[in-house]
Formats: structure tokens, sequence, C-alpha cells
């Protein structure tokens, strides 16, 4: 689990976990870890992307509380500013070389957008699915990512951008939720630390 490699968010996951875990009957102690981790990441003292994880995971276990409230907010009157807003910090975060750990602008829009547009869709619908599973998504994600990635330019010499993204985004999602459902078919995903 070296900081610089590229599974430095199983650490950050585990560090956030444990807190969480320890914090399940206090909620005041999520928005003080939420806090602190903001603060961390504003002093740039980050180890192995523990603040930058724990920080937006907390985000997100408090986003349902918040975004009960949504008769107030009228979400999908939000969803067309939160892209925008998105588009404009991401595209403005990389003309000016920001750490991505620090575009909390475009980080935040993106969740505003995508609970906008979660509440409008079905809770039986595939994207509530794959939301509802997207923990073996961050875990295996990346072993299918970049196979597929060097697959295609080591052996296929194949750079095509489009190719690459599409074909990433297909292999990193479907392949994780193919193993967890076989997980849970033989009744190993617990045991995984998957369900």
């Amino acid at each position: 689990l070296n900081p610089g490699s590229i599974m430095w968010f199983l650490l950050a996951l585990v560090v956030a976990n444990i807190i969480f875990l320890l914090s399940k009957n206090r909620p005041a102690t999520l928005y003080l870890t939420a806090a602190v981790s903001l603060i961390l990441l504003i002093l740039q003292f980050d180890y192995s992307g523990i603040a930058y994880g724990t920080f937006w995971f907390f985000v997100g276990v408090l986003m349902p509380v918040i975004w009960s409230r949504r008769d107030q907010w009228r979400p999908l009157a939000m969803l067309g500013p939160a892209v925008v807003i998105y588009v404009f910090a991401s595209t403005i975060g990389y003309i000016y070389g920001f750490p991505t750990t620090a575009n909390f602008v475009a980080c935040a829009a993106a969740l505003v957008a995508l609970y906008a547009a979660g509440s409008s869709i079905s809770q039986k619908s595939i994207v509530t699915w794959i939301g509802a599973n997207s923990l073996a998504i961050y875990v295996m994600h990346i072993f299918f990512v970049a196979g597929v990635r060097i697959f295609f330019v080591k052996v296929l010499n194949q750079n095509d951008l489009a190719l690459l993204i599409i074909s990433t985004s297909v292999a990193g999602v479907l392949v994780p939720l193919l193993l967890l459902a076989l997980a849970r078919k033989m009744k190993a995903d617990r045991i995984l630390m998957l369900g």
C-alpha cells in the first residue's frame, strides 16, 4: 500500500471505514471528521489519500441527510447549473494545474449533479443498482482499467482516446459487478467485505 502506488485508495478506504464504524452512533463525529479532513487537505497534509478519501467518504455519508430536505431544493432545477459548474471548475482546474484533491468546487458540483439526477431515477433502475454496488467498482476497477489499457496500448498498439475511455470505463464497471454477482452466488461477498 505504497502511497504513490495505484492502490492508494485502499488504505484511505480502510481508514475511512474504521472512523465511520467508531463514530456510527455519534453523528456529530461525522461532521467533525469531514471538517478535520478538509482542514488537512487545505494544509496539504495528506498521507496516501487518507484525508482526501475520508473527506469525500463522509460527505457522501452526510449527503442523504442533507438531501432529505430536497423538497425545498428542487433537485431537477439544480441539475443543469451543477453540471455547468462541474465542467467549468474542472476545466479551470485542469488549465491551471490544480491538484485534483484541491478541486472541491468541481467535486461538490458533481456530487450535487449526481444526487439531482438520482432523485428523478426509479429506485428499480440499473443506475440505482450500480450505485448500490459501487463499493465493488471502487475496490476492483483499477485492475481491469489498467489491464484493458495495457492490452490496447501495448498489445494492440491502439492509442485512440475515445476507444480507451469507453473500453476502460466499461471494464472498470462491468467486470467488478460481474465478479460481485459471482461472489454473492458463492456466498463469499461478506468474506471479501463487498456485501
